[in-house]
């Protein structure tokens, strides 16, 4: 299938005409929602073919899902200094190959893989917390790049939050 035909290509493209529409007020999940419902209404066809496209990315959900921190099920390990119980999700993620984890390893799904807290040994905790710490530097690492956009922004404005962004790009 060409990547340009994919739903999600289509739902983007779709989400873009959708903000189109909101102009300066904007949308929301629920109207973005709302506006495809009424793009199937009037054209079933397009997405009825789409099925077996949104079962595969709903089972990608499924798995990316976090894993229960809660649970009656679920057991802790609590360090005598925590402040609170330190309960061991009912999953962990581990690198399918040693303990080095890199960034580019981070994207790659099949680097990785799952293991059910019920079976997992004490070196599958410890690597599940080195995927989770280098997981948390990326994105710090990305809201920090992200945070410098905004300051750029901020000082083209010359401190006018009502600014549009296109009349202070470059």
């Amino acid at each position: 299938m060409d990547k340009e035909s994919t739903l999600s290509s289509e739902l983007s493209q779709e989400r873009s005409r959708y903000l189109d529409k909101c102009k300066e007020e904007g949308g929301t999940a629920q109207g973005f929602r709302d506006y495809v419902q009424q793009l199937h209404k009037k054209e079933p066809l397009r997405f009825q073919k789409r099925l077996v496209e949104l079962l595969a990315q709903a089972t990608t959900r499924a798995w990316e899902r976090p894993p229960r921190q809660t649970g009656p099920d679920l057991f802790s390990i609590t360090p005598p200094d925590a402040i609170k119980e330190a309960i061991v999700p009912e999953i962990l993620t581990t690198p399918k190959h040693g303990l080095l984890v890199t960034g580019e390893m981070l994207d790659d799904e099949n680097a990785f893989r799952k293991v059910s807290s019920h079976y997992a040994t004490v070196g599958d905790r410890f690597e599940d917390a080195v995927v989770k710490m280098r997981k948390a530097a990326q994105s710090s690492a990305a809201a920090e790049e992200d945070m410098k956009q905004a300051d750029e922004a901020r000082r083209r404005a010359k401190g006018d939050l009502t600014k549009r962004l296109i009349d202070v790009a470059d």
